[in-house]
């Protein structure tokens, strides 16, 4: 018998032997007489009261049974509450007639497994999302020795882009390391500092082939910023579904592409976002943890990827995108987001 199999059995011997114990203290249970001459034994006791009666027997085997019955009378832990996919789906409807909006959706509860995608498989704009996945790829080339993220790369006046609230301030040497351009990447969106990163990967093209080999056959990254963000009707570059882009998130937050510190810097780096605090956080449940990273174009889009860690629970993954038919203010977009976080959470919430 092999070393695991013995560990196991081993395992089960307390538990035979107080079934043992348990069948012993049935069989000499004391006997009375009830209606009609028949005798009633300890099955006849209610169960509460059970464990109060067996605690007298004298055998260690009936004292072990007792403590056995005791423990079956305990409520049990309430069980999470599966998702509700209705008050979502019904949202999003609602929201799409109400808005003139095409509304992307993708939800992955890992914890009991449920699915939900309304257009998961529509495209729509990757806008500034797809910085996690440049990032992801760039710490992942660090940590197979092709960079060094403390090397410095600093960026010249003609290099810096619109809305680059970290770089702006960098301008010439020493500059920002690579690790400092991730991280400008994913806490503050810094377009600037993801045109480093995805230099640094090998391009876009290259970014899309790191996509390719994780089994993402739908996003394309074509362009830098802030080209990338310029979408007319049709447009396929710099694209991605909802359900492709959640899958390729879900990659470097848990599926092993990552490990050690330069993990731990990528989820720390998304925990502390500073540009996404009006989407899915106000309504995030009291000690639920979220890593996420926005996007958005210049009047039509928003959108929105997410790791949700509700407590001591496996990770729910979101991925929303919205592409408006006539412009609409950012703080009416980031609304849109925040109203349907607030009936997902609903929905995801245990009793």
């Amino acid at each position: 018998m092999s070393a695991s199999k013995a560990k196991f059995f081993s395992c089960l011997t307390p538990i035979m032997t107080v079934c043992r114990g348990l069948s012993a203290a049935l069989s000499m249970s004391p006997k009375k007489t009830g209606p009609g001459g028949q005798r009633t034994g300890l099955q006849d006791i209610p169960i509460w009261r059970h464990s109060v009666f067996l605690l007298k027997a004298s055998s260690r085997g009936a004292r072990a049974a007792s403590l056995a019955l005791f423990l079956t009378t305990l409520p049990l832990a309430a069980p999470a509450k599966a998702f509700e996919p209705e008050p979502l789906a019904s949202a999003i409807t609602n929201m799409e007639q109400r808005e003139g909006a095409r509304i992307g959706v993708s939800v992955l509860d890992t914890q009991s497994g449920d699915v939900f995608n309304h257009r998961g498989d529509e495209r729509f704009p990757l806008n500034s999302t797809f910085k996690a996945f440049a990032c992801g790829a760039l710490l992942q080339k660090a940590q197979n020795g092709g960079i060094d993220l403390d090397a410095r790369r600093p960026v010249s006046e003609q290099e810096v882009v619109s809305w680059s609230p970290v770089t702006e301030k960098q301008i010439g040497a020493p500059g920002l390391t690579f690790r400092e351009h991730c991280k400008a990447s994913l806490e503050w969106s810094d377009n600037t500092a993801a045109n480093v990163v995805l230099e640094a990967v090998g391009g876009p093209k290259a970014m899309t082939q790191v996509l390719r080999t994780f089994g993402d056959t739908t996003t394309r990254i074509d362009r830098f910023e802030p080209d990338a963000n310029i979408q007319p009707e049709g447009e396929v570059r710099d694209t991605t579904t909802p359900k492709a882009a959640l899958q390729s998130f879900k990659t470097f937050v848990a599926d092993g592409v990552l490990s050690g510190g330069v993990h731990a810097d990528y989820l720390d780096w998304m925990k502390s976002g500073q540009v996404t605090g009006a989407l899915l956080r106000p309504h995030l449940p009291e000690a639920w943890e979220i890593a996420d990273r926005s996007g958005a174009g210049r009047d039509k889009t928003r959108s929105v990827i997410a790791a949700i860690w509700p407590p001591e629970s496996a990770p729910v993954y979101v991925a929303i995108y919205i592409d408006l038919e006539a412009g609409a203010s950012m703080q009416r977009r980031n609304e849109m987001i925040a109203e349907l976080a607030q009936t997902l959470f609903q929905g995801l919430k245990t009793p």
